[in-house]
């Protein structure tokens, strides 16, 4: 089984240009030349194939930027390395082989989800072709401009585990230091839709659910949002998880343990008996001999 990754596949889509397609479950698969058993039937056989492992035939009518994504047409059973297609009619069509495990990478769930939920993305329906694999990656990309001169991008979510909630993250550049987004959460054999965006530019990325270190933050945000120690359940060292931090609006990178104004200090005299507080809300507390309160002045 393999380790699972923090992210899945990024992808670029503007207007007027594509470069889509799940190129990370290409492996060393090989299809060899085509035969031809019967009339209008296509026969491709893999080469470099895994035991234990299931495979998905894509097809695009064109390599040309601004083409269509890569769609899956086929998928076999685990072993198969033969896959019967019906000729396309008069047009070209382009193939691809990908894996899709049968396993399904396990991901550490989280104590609790600090982020979660759809977000920006609205649902437009299921994707077709679509099959649980311990890979997952973004395809069917596409992307047009409205009326109102915004731009809708719509995308799908393919591989994966069913019922684990996969971030999707946008930016609008890879240069220097990107600043990446949070856009929302989709599941798989989905396809989503980000709609109203300035037209500009786009990159996206997933991340998967994993959490490392059970703050309530999955690594993939804390690596691209918050940038936290996706190790480290404090970042800040003071024993608050990140992802409460994240909830509360509180400084990520802050010991609020050492800060004597965002804590309660209470002090006792030599009999144990509390006298004073101070910090976030300051006070004396006046006893008698026997211990009894006489007076509180805050």
């Amino acid at each position: 089984m393999k380790t699972p990754t923090l992210f899945r596949r990024v992808l670029y889509c503007c207007c007027g240009a594509l470069l889509a397609g799940p190129a990370s479950v290409w492996a060393d698969l090989t299809i060899n030349p085509p035969a031809f058993p019967a009339t209008n039937t296509l026969r491709l056989t893999l080469s470099g194939t895994q035991p234990g492992t299931s495979y998905i035939i894509y097809s695009t009518p064109s390599l040309a930027a601004g083409a269509s994504a890569w769609t899956g047409v086929a998928t076999g059973s685990v072993g198969q390395v033969s896959f019967d297609l019906t000729m396309p009619g008069g047009a070209a069509m382009f193939y691809r082989a990908g894996a899709a495990p049968n396993s399904v990478a396990p991901y550490a769930p989280s104590v609790f989800n600090a982020i979660t939920g759809p977000g920006y993305l609205q649902s437009v329906g299921s994707a077709s072709n679509c099959v649980s694999a311990n890979v997952v990656w973004l395809t069917n990309v596409a992307c047009a401009l409205t009326k109102s001169n915004g731009l809708t991008l719509t995308f799908s979510i393919l591989g994966g585990a069913d019922g684990a909630p996969y971030d999707v993250f946008a930016t609008t550049s890879l240069g220097g230091s990107p600043q990446w987004t949070w856009m929302g959460q989709g599941y798989h054999c989905n396809t989503y839709a980000l709609t109203n965006m300035p037209p500009n530019s786009y990159f996206l990325i997933l991340g998967t659910p994993q959490d490392t270190d059970q703050d309530g933050l999955t690594d993939a945000y804390e690596t691209l949002i918050t940038q936290t120690d996706p190790l480290n359940p404090s970042t800040s060292g003071d024993g608050i998880l990140d992802g409460w931090k994240v909830v509360w609006g509180m400084n990520l990178f802050t010991n609020n343990t050492q800060q004597p104004a965002e804590r309660s200090n209470y002090g006792y005299n030599l009999t144990d008996w509390l006298t004073g507080v101070s910090g976030l809300r300051n006070g004396t507390i006046n006893l008698d001999p026997q211990g009894n309160v006489m007076s509180v002045s805050q």
